[in-house]
């Protein structure tokens, strides 16, 4: 955080042709509210803690190639499933076919 030369500032400003009680009401009033600015070095701080452009474009494509991945093992699970009753039709198909086979058979 920058400091307020308040010194210099009253200065300044009675040098001006501020009135001294004035000039330091202003200078208080200027450096309670200073404590509240951010330096350039916080704003580089948090520059440095801010996702960029290329973060968040990184972040989407992951999420977008997710999101494929999920479809096509929704889509994996839905045939794997239309396959496994498949099996049990044709399952049934041929034990029906040994049971009639059987019954012909003298």
């Amino acid at each position: 955080m920058a400091a307020l030369d308040t010194h210099k500032a009253f200065r300044t400003l009675t040098d001006a042709g501020f009135p001294e009680g004035q000039a330091e009401a202003l200078v208080e009033t200027i450096g309670m509210g200073s404590d509240a600015l951010a330096t350039k070095a916080d704003v580089a701080a948090i520059h440095e803690e801010m996702a960029t452009k290329t973060d968040v474009a990184a972040i989407r494509k992951e999420m977008a190639t997710q999101s494929a991945l999920q479809d096509v093992q929704l889509q994996l699970e839905r045939r794997l499933t239309s396959l496994v009753l498949q099996m049990v039709i044709l399952q049934v198909m041929v034990g029906g076919l040994i049971v009639a086979l059987v019954k012909l058979l003298p």
